[in-house]
């Protein structure tokens, strides 16, 4: 439609609409990112504490890849829906919340071999409740229509 020209109102509920969808669309690319960053965020954490050899230091670089990924990705997003807006700031702080626990007890309390049973059960645990502000930040994106 053209600006210059008159708008019935049903045009207008129309126009309204499509552009309405289209801003509701515009979250559906931020949920994939967070459903992929939940994934890898629960498989990052164990591996840095408790895979031996070069395992550590591809994840490490697979997380440095990703994290330039998801940065260029939201430098570039031109439409920001109110519903993202507001999951976005709560899923960053449990996210950054639980990882620094994980983090803090990967690094400073687990033992550096840890048992099979013992301290990797809770890394893993760790790991799962650090996904789990993006997976649920991903699911609240992509099965809202």
């Amino acid at each position: 439609m053209n600006a210059d020209e008159g708008f019935t109102p049903q045009q207008a509920l129309r126009e309204v609409g499509r552009v309405d969808g289209r801003v509701r669309d515009s979250s559906r690319g931020p949920g994939w990112m967070y459903l992929v960053t939940g994934v890898a965020t629960m498989i990052y954490w164990p591996v840095m504490f408790l895979a031996k050899g070069a395992a550590s230091v591809v994840a490490a670089f697979v997380w440095i890849a990703l994290t330039i990924a998801i940065c260029s990705y939201w430098w570039r997003r031109k439409v920001y829906e109110q519903r993202l807006m507001r999951i976005r700031s709560r899923m960053t702080i449990a996210y950054v919340s639980a990882s620094s626990v994980t983090f803090a007890v990967g690094a400073f309390v687990a033992p550096r071999h840890p048992t099979p049973t013992g301290w990797a059960v809770a890394i893993i645990a760790l790991a799962v409740i650090s996904g789990t502000p993006l997976l649920y930040a991903a699911w609240r994106l992509l099965t809202r229509r």
